[in-house]
C-alpha cells in the first residue's frame, strides 16, 4: 500500500499531455511527496498533432520545425523526471485519454469520479465546463508575473526586458491568465547557468507551489488569494518567434558563464 500525505476530502485530477516537460515534473513531484491523483486526464497524440498542423499553418514550415525541435529536445532533456506513463504505471494511478480536455468525455470522467480540484500540468486553454466541475477549483501555475505578463513564452518576454521569471500560481476563469492569483513565487535568474536549468526552476517551484495549495486545502477548506483581476488591462503577450528565443538563450547563457 502506498504512502499518501494527500488529504482525504480532496480528490484532484491532473490534466496534460504526454509531450509537455511541464506535466512530466508536474506529476512526479506530486507522487514524491504522496500526493497522488484521484487520475490523470491526458489528451491524445492526435489532439496534440492537430495543434501542431494548426501552429505550421498559422506560422509556416521554418517556424514550425524550430519550434517543434525545441520542443522535443526540452522534453528529452529533463531526464531527471520519467515519463507520464512510467510514473502512472509505478504508482498506479488511474489514466483515460481522451481528444480533447474540454469535450464532454473529459467531462464526465470528472464528474464520475467526483473530482473536486483540477491541476493544469500544460494544456490547452481549458473551457468553462470544464474548469468549473470541481468545488475547490481548477488550478493553473503560469511561468510569468501576474498581470505583466500574461500568455505565451513568458519567461523569455521577462528576460528579454530584464525581469526576473516569477511563477504564479491562480485560478482559471473564462480570460487568459486572469484567474484569482494565490500565490508568486521569484525565480533567481543569477543562480543558474543556462535557460533549461531556469525552466526546470521554474516547473519545480510550479508543483511545489500546487502542493502547498493542496495543503492549505486540506488546514483551511480555502485557499487565500492575493489580488482580484477582473479586466483584460494588461498586455497578452504572443508566441517569441524561434530566432528571437535563440537570441535571448544565448545572452543568458553567455552572461551566466562569467
Amino acid at each position: 500500500m502506498k504512502l499518501t500525505t494527500k488529504p482525504e476530502h480532496i480528490k484532484f485530477a491532473v490534466l496534460t499531455n504526454t509531450i509537455n516537460s511541464y506535466g512530466r515534473s508536474l506529476l512526479f513531484n506530486l507522487c514524491k511527496q504522496g500526493f497522488y491523483p484521484d487520475c490523470v486526464i491526458i489528451e491524445d497524440h492526435n489532439a496534440v498533432t492537430k495543434r501542431f498542423y494548426q501552429f505550421y499553418r498559422k506560422n509556416g514550415f521554418k517556424e514550425f520545425f524550430l519550434e517543434t525541435c525545441s520542443k522535443l529536445l526540452k522534453t528529452n532533456h529533463i531526464s531527471t523526471y520519467p515519463s507520464i506513463s512510467k510514473t502512472i504505471e509505478e504508482d498506479d494511478i488511474p489514466v483515460f485519454n481522451v481528444n480533447n480536455h474540454n469535450n464532454k468525455e473529459c467531462e464526465e470522467i470528472l464528474k464520475g469520479r467526483s473530482i473536486n480540484l483540477i491541476l493544469l500540468g500544460g494544456t490547452r486553454i481549458i473551457r468553462k465546463n470544464i474548469f468549473e466541475i470541481p468545488r475547490y477549483g481548477t488550478l493553473n501555475a503560469h511561468p510569468g508575473l501576474l498581470y505583466k505578463y500574461r500568455g505565451l513564452d513568458v519567461m523569455y518576454w521577462a528576460l528579454k526586458n530584464n525581469d526576473d521569471p516569477v511563477v504564479s500560481l491562480h485560478y482559471v476563469n473564462e480570460g487568459i491568465d486572469l484567474g484569482r492569483i494565490i500565490y508568486k513565487q521569484r525565480v533567481d535568474r543569477n543562480r543558474f547557468s543556462n535557460i533549461n536549468r531556469l525552466e526546470e526552476e521554474a516547473d519545480r517551484l510550479s508543483s511545489e507551489l500546487m502542493i502547498k495549495a493542496i495543503s492549505e486545502l486540506d488546514s483551511k477548506r480555502r485557499l487565500t488569494t492575493i489580488k482580484s483581476n477582473d479586466d483584460n488591462s494588461s498586455k497578452l503577450y504572443k508566441r517569441m518567434k524561434y530566432n528571437e528565443k535563440r537570441e535571448i538563450r544565448q545572452k543568458y547563457n553567455a552572461k551566466s558563464s562569467h
